[in-house]
C-alpha cells in the first residue's frame, strides 16, 4: 500500500511539473512562434535572403579553386559584376523604411562581400590551390607509408561472424 501512494505521489509531481515545464516554455521558448505584432530577427533574415537569391551569386576562395581556371580574363568581369551587385543593393538598402530588414540585408552583403573578396584574394594568390596541393601531396606520401608498412607488416585481420 505504502508502494503505491508513492507511485501516485510521484506521478502527480511529474504531472505538476510537466505542466509547469509546458506553461512556462510556452510563453519563453525559443521554439514558440512569436506574436503576429513580434517578428523575430531570424525570420526577417530569412526572408531577406530568399529575395537575394538569384540576385546575388555565392563566389568565394573555393568557387576560383574548384573551377581550377585562374583566368583574370574569365573571372574579373565575373567578381566585378557581383561586386556591383553589392554595390547597388547597398545604396538601395539606404532608402528603406524598416530599419530591421535594411540591417538584415546590410548583415547579407556583409556576408556576400567577405566571400567575394576571399575569391578575388584567391583569383591573386592561388593560396587555396597551393594548400590542397600540399594536402593532395601529403596524402599521397602518407598513403604509399601506410602500404609500405602493410607490405612489410601483415596486419591480422580480426575474426568475422558471417
Amino acid at each position: 500500500m505504502k508502494t503505491m501512494t508513492i507511485s501516485i505521489w510521484a506521478i502527480g509531481m511529474v504531472a505538476v511539473l510537466g505542466l509547469a515545464l509546458y506553461l512556462f516554455c510556452g510563453k519563453h521558448s525559443a521554439i514558440s512562434m512569436p506574436d503576429d505584432n513580434a517578428v523575430s530577427q531570424d525570420i526577417i533574415d530569412s526572408a531577406v535572403l530568399k529575395k537575394l537569391y538569384g540576385r546575388i551569386n555565392h563566389y568565394n576562395d573555393v568557387s576560383i579553386w574548384s573551377s581550377k581556371n585562374y583566368s583574370m580574363k574569365h573571372w574579373g568581369p565575373i567578381l566585378a559584376g557581383e561586386q556591383a551587385k553589392i554595390d547597388e543593393i547597398r545604396e538601395w538598402i539606404k532608402g528603406l523604411g524598416d530599419k530591421r530588414v535594411s540591417a538584415s540585408y546590410s548583415g547579407w552583403l556583409d556576408y556576400y562581400q567577405l566571400n567575394l573578396d576571399e575569391a578575388w584574394k584567391e583569383l591573386r594568390t592561388q593560396n587555396k590551390k597551393k594548400e590542397m596541393d600540399l594536402f593532395r601531396a601529403n596524402w599521397a606520401k602518407e598513403r604509399e607509408a601506410v602500404k609500405r608498412f602493410s607490405d612489410e607488416n601483415p596486419i591480422p585481420e580480426p575474426p568475422r561472424k558471417d
